[in-house]
């Protein structure tokens, strides 16, 4: 009952802190929820080996509040490059803990995290939005498009172009 209890309470603290997101930044935010594209379904329709990392995130819970606050901060700076020390500093964790607690509590290392939040708010904006690829692609914090080509490709299956015209029609 008390795990439920966290649960819950995470759960009702998860949706507020989007509610605030939201209504703070009145950007693409504000444009999905207008345009509202189920990303969840987009994930689904990947294959198995493709969507791996997406598929799990779309489970992932934790009670671990370091946790927790590394994610809601990652999920909310998804615009800059973040490195596993700035994110272990945020919650006060040394680098070596914080990278260990990340990958027993959620499963995935942070780097796949990282690029998996990224990949899925790109899913988005490609479908969503008609900004250029290489700006969706400077939004997200990468550094260069081609690295962004090829990670969107490594976690999704398709080039970022293909899936804007083809995928998860």
């Amino acid at each position: 009952m008390q795990c439920l209890k966290k649960h819950v309470s995470f759960l009702r603290y998860l949706v507020e802190s989007v509610a605030k997101l939201i209504i703070k930044d009145r950007g693409i935010d504000q444009f999905v929820i207008k345009y509202a594209m189920d990303v969840n379904n987009a994930i689904d329709d990947l294959q198995d080996s493709e969507g791996e990392a997406l598929q799990q995130i779309k489970v992932m819970s934790t009670a671990n509040s370091s946790i927790i606050s590394a994610i809601e901060y990652i999920d909310s700076n998804l615009d800059k490059r973040l490195t596993l020390d700035q994110v272990s500093s945020k919650v006060y964790l040394s680098d070596y803990y914080f990278s260990k607690l990340f990958k027993r509590e959620t499963g995935l290392s942070f780097s796949v995290y990282l690029n998996a939040r990224k990949i899925q708010k790109a899913m988005i904006l490609l479908k969503e939005s008609d900004k250029s690829i290489n700006d969706i692609s400077d939004s997200l914090g990468f550094t260069r498009l081609s690295y962004f080509s090829q990670t969107f490709k490594k976690y999704t299956g398709y080039a970022p172009t293909k899936y804007r015209t083809e995928g998860s029609k």
